[in-house]
């Protein structure tokens, strides 16, 4: 799965865009099961172009058709903070 991921990652152009890729749940656990959805949170930066938002989006769909489960969410840091 890693694999696949930094392949299309590559292939959209992501890795030169100031965007983080982040496993999350089971698989950001290295604990994955068979015929589960793989979690991931793309991380842009504050501001970003809609360039950048056509490649997650590219990104996304990519993944989607090679048959991968998918749960994703796109946030900033801004939108991932947490007050207690």
């Amino acid at each position: 799965l890693d694999e696949i991921l930094t392949i299309i990652w590559q292939h959209i152009h992501l890795d030169v865009e100031n965007v983080t890729l982040i496993a999350l749940g089971g698989y950001g656990l290295g604990r994955i099961h068979p015929g589960s959805d793989a979690d991931i949170l793309l991380l842009p930066p504050a501001t970003f172009t809609a360039n950048t938002e056509q490649k997650i989006t590219e990104f996304i769909s990519a993944v989607w058709d090679c048959g991968i489960k998918l749960g994703s969410s796109v946030r900033t840091i801004k939108e991932c903070e947490f007050d207690a």
